[in-house]
Protein backbone atom coordinates (compact mmCIF):
# COMPACT_ATOMS: atom_id res chain seq x y z
CA UNK A 1 0.00 0.00 0.00
CA UNK A 2 1.35 3.29 -1.05
CA UNK A 3 1.90 6.25 1.12
CA UNK A 4 -1.26 8.28 -0.97
CA UNK A 5 -3.29 5.47 -0.61
CA UNK A 6 -2.97 5.39 3.13
CA UNK A 7 -3.66 8.99 2.77
CA UNK A 8 -6.79 8.50 1.26
CA UNK A 9 -7.75 6.08 3.44
CA UNK A 10 -7.33 8.06 6.09
CA UNK A 11 -9.43 11.20 4.62
CA UNK A 12 -11.92 8.67 3.36
CA UNK A 13 -12.33 7.57 7.18
CA UNK A 14 -12.65 11.43 8.56
CA UNK A 15 -15.91 11.64 6.02
CA UNK A 16 -17.37 9.27 7.13
CA UNK A 17 -16.83 10.19 10.49
CA UNK A 18 -18.47 13.61 10.07
CA UNK A 19 -20.97 12.28 7.73
CA UNK A 20 -22.25 9.95 10.64
CA UNK A 21 -21.73 12.90 13.44
CA UNK A 22 -23.91 15.06 11.02
CA UNK A 23 -26.28 12.20 10.96
CA UNK A 24 -26.84 11.82 14.33
CA UNK A 25 -27.18 15.34 15.10
CA UNK A 26 -29.47 16.33 12.51
CA UNK A 27 -33.32 16.57 13.50
CA UNK A 28 -35.79 15.83 11.37
CA UNK A 29 -39.15 18.41 11.85
CA UNK A 30 -42.19 16.90 12.51
CA UNK A 31 -43.33 13.82 10.19
CA UNK A 32 -40.82 15.10 7.33
CA UNK A 33 -38.63 12.40 6.07
CA UNK A 34 -34.63 13.04 5.27
CA UNK A 35 -32.78 10.75 3.47
CA UNK A 36 -28.93 11.52 2.58
CA UNK A 37 -27.89 9.14 -0.11
CA UNK A 38 -24.71 9.13 -1.48
CA UNK A 39 -23.97 8.00 -5.21
CA UNK A 40 -20.37 7.41 -6.33
CA UNK A 41 -18.92 6.86 -10.01
CA UNK A 42 -21.90 8.42 -11.66
CA UNK A 43 -22.09 10.46 -14.81
CA UNK A 44 -24.91 13.25 -14.46
CA UNK A 45 -26.46 13.62 -18.09
CA UNK A 46 -29.55 15.55 -16.69
CA UNK A 47 -31.27 16.86 -14.18
CA UNK A 48 -35.19 16.00 -14.30
CA UNK A 49 -37.64 18.77 -13.01
CA UNK A 50 -40.27 17.85 -10.24
CA UNK A 51 -43.50 17.32 -11.59
CA UNK A 52 -45.12 18.90 -9.34
CA UNK A 53 -43.31 21.73 -8.97
CA UNK A 54 -41.52 22.38 -12.17
CA UNK A 55 -39.07 24.83 -10.50
CA UNK A 56 -37.35 22.28 -8.30
CA UNK A 57 -35.30 19.40 -8.67
CA UNK A 58 -37.21 16.06 -8.87
CA UNK A 59 -34.34 13.74 -10.14
CA UNK A 60 -31.23 13.30 -11.46
CA UNK A 61 -30.50 11.19 -14.66
CA UNK A 62 -27.08 9.28 -14.40
CA UNK A 63 -25.05 6.71 -16.39
CA UNK A 64 -23.17 4.37 -13.81
CA UNK A 65 -20.25 1.78 -14.41
CA UNK A 66 -17.20 1.82 -12.20
CA UNK A 67 -14.17 0.37 -13.62
CA UNK A 68 -10.66 -0.20 -12.64
CA UNK A 69 -8.65 -1.51 -9.88
CA UNK A 70 -9.47 -0.70 -6.11
CA UNK A 71 -8.75 2.85 -5.60
CA UNK A 72 -8.35 3.73 -9.44
CA UNK A 73 -11.69 3.24 -10.21
CA UNK A 74 -13.63 6.22 -12.62
CA UNK A 75 -16.86 6.26 -14.04
CA UNK A 76 -17.56 5.40 -17.48
CA UNK A 77 -19.99 5.69 -19.84
CA UNK A 78 -22.22 2.64 -20.51
CA UNK A 79 -25.66 3.72 -21.82
CA UNK A 80 -27.33 2.20 -18.80
CA UNK A 81 -29.37 5.09 -16.43
CA UNK A 82 -30.65 5.22 -13.50
CA UNK A 83 -32.98 8.34 -12.07
CA UNK A 84 -32.39 8.84 -8.71
CA UNK A 85 -35.24 11.04 -6.67
CA UNK A 86 -34.41 14.06 -5.07
CA UNK A 87 -34.77 17.67 -4.13
CA UNK A 88 -31.51 18.71 -3.73
CA UNK A 89 -28.18 18.03 -6.23
CA UNK A 90 -25.01 19.26 -4.77
CA UNK A 91 -21.92 19.68 -7.02
CA UNK A 92 -18.66 17.47 -6.11
CA UNK A 93 -16.04 19.59 -4.35
CA UNK A 94 -12.52 18.64 -6.59
CA UNK A 95 -14.16 18.29 -9.56
CA UNK A 96 -15.03 20.95 -12.25
CA UNK A 97 -18.49 21.85 -13.05
CA UNK A 98 -19.80 21.38 -16.55
CA UNK A 99 -22.66 22.35 -18.41
CA UNK A 100 -25.26 19.29 -19.13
Amino acid sequence: MTKQEIKDQRTRKHMNDLLAKTAEQFESAGDTKCVVQIKLLILPVEILADEKDLTGVGAIRGEDKARGRPNQQCAVGTEKFEDIPCNLVLRSIGYKSLSI
